[in-house]
């Protein structure tokens, strides 16, 4: 009879280890999931704020292409009233409406390309906040599922 009791023993002995290794094993892996989601979280304020940079740019070049814009208008209209005003002159207003109109088309064109520059710049900040928004929602989604693996990041788009 002894030996039986023995034997119940280890058996006991030999399922508290398995239970206890168990329970282990799940605390490591709870660990190692809430330092994934961590991980992610991180990542995804990290691209929320790169968004958010990019966003501002975005914006700031929308408002300098506007002020472009306007200041041709306005240009255009300066250039017409001199025109005008040259033309009720006097004796050499053909060579003076001529050299305006080199300066005033001069200014035209680098006030234009100056245009046309920001709203480039536009577009290329556009896509790098979109680029960083879809980061952020993949690292947010990726925090609320830390068991599963992620992809790796696409390459950013060229600023």
């Amino acid at each position: 009879m002894r030996l039986l009791r023995v034997r119940f023993t280890v058996r006991r002995l030999m399922a508290v280890v398995a239970l206890t290794a168990l329970v282990l094993s799940g605390s490591i892996e709870a660990v190692k999931l809430k330092q994934q989601r961590d991980t992610y979280l991180k990542q995804a304020v990290l691209h929320e704020q790169k968004e958010a940079f990019w966003r501002k740019m975005e914006q700031t070049d929308i408002k300098m292409a506007q002020l472009r814009e306007s200041s041709l208008e306005a240009q255009k209209s300066m250039r017409t009233t001199a025109r005008q005003e040259i033309e009720a002159l006097s004796g050499a207003r053909r060579e003076l409406s001529e050299r305006v109109d080199r300066v005033l088309a001069d200014d035209l064109k680098q006030k234009e390309e100056f245009a046309e520059r920001y709203r480039a710049n536009v577009a290329r900040y556009h896509k790098m906040a979109t680029y960083y928004a879809a980061l952020m929602r993949k690292y947010r989604a990726a925090a609320s599922r830390p068991w599963r693996s992620i992809d790796p990041d696409p390459p950013a788009p060229e600023p």
